[in-house]
């Protein structure tokens, strides 16, 4: 079965780095693709040591191209197909935006349509000077996803989202940038040094912290206001002074060292 996803896991650092597979096709997107997407990120969420995901496609043409448009006879060709597909990679993209940890997207060449919206769904990505953005789906003659649609409308705002799916713009990381897509824009010999940086800052933090204030942004974003999140949810800011890192960062500051957290 042509294309695969691949986990590489640093236990020393706590990084673990997802590789969408399929070079020859730009690293499109097959069904089982997705399927081993959400199972691999669904595993990762589960595993208490880890401190950050780097999300990359394989090689430097491309982050991916999108859905494998040669299988759509097979698995989107009329509207039950479709449904079906969706109950695969609906919960494949869901598991990466709701990752425990942070993901860091590392995009070199090509990043369209589901690729596009699978970049969307990292927390920080950061691209090549060269690699190149859309979700060119009126040519193909079919809709984006509300849930996806959301995620990339959160990000570059309405007018910005208009263009890219009115026009079928395909634009560069500088623009990008601008829109709000992308968090940095490096050399494209440096794409994936760059991740491994951010990332590496990232795992430095205090492991609790870090997955606590994923989740307090994700509750910001989804109800609007401070106002709105669930009271259990605020108390648990209250948490993080019951714990062992926090009396370690507190020591190491006094101290005037770097601070060694072990996530509890």
């Amino acid at each position: 079965m042509p294309g695969d996803v691949l986990l590489v896991r640093d236990d020393e650092t706590g990084i673990a780095t997802v590789t969408v597979s399929q070079p020859a096709r730009l690293n499109a997107m097959t069904t089982a693709m997705w399927a081993r997407l959400g199972e691999i990120f669904n595993t990762l969420s589960e595993d208490a040591a880890l401190r950050c995901v780097i999300l990359r496609g394989d090689g430097d043409r491309s982050f991916s191209a999108g859905a494998d448009i040669s299988e759509f006879e097979q698995t989107r060709a009329d509207k039950e197909k479709a449904r079906f597909y969706d109950t695969i990679v609906r919960p494949a993209m869901r598991s990466v935006a709701e990752c425990t940890v942070p993901v860091v997207a590392a995009i070199a060449g090509h990043c369209r349509g589901g690729g596009f919206e699978l970049a969307a769904c990292a927390d920080i990505r950061v691209a090549g000077e060269s690699a190149s953005f859309g979700v060119p789906t009126a040519r193909l003659g079919l809709v984006l996803n509300f849930e996806d649609m959301q995620r990339v409308l959160d990000l570059v705002g309405p007018q910005n989202l208009k263009e890219i799916l009115f026009e079928m713009a395909v634009v560069g990381s500088q623009r990008a940038y601008e829109m709000g897509f992308l968090n940095r824009v490096v050399a494209d010999d440096a794409v994936m040094s760059e991740a491994q940086k951010s990332a590496e800052r990232i795992a430095s933090g205090a492991p609790l912290v870090q997955r606590w204030h994923k989740r307090f942004i994700a509750a910001l974003v989804e109800h609007g206001d401070s106002s709105r999140v669930p009271a259990s949810l605020k108390e648990e800011v209250h948490l993080a002074f019951d714990t062992a890192d926090f009396r370690e960062g507190r020591t190491a500051f006094l101290e005037k060292r770097p601070p060694v957290f072990k996530g509890r």
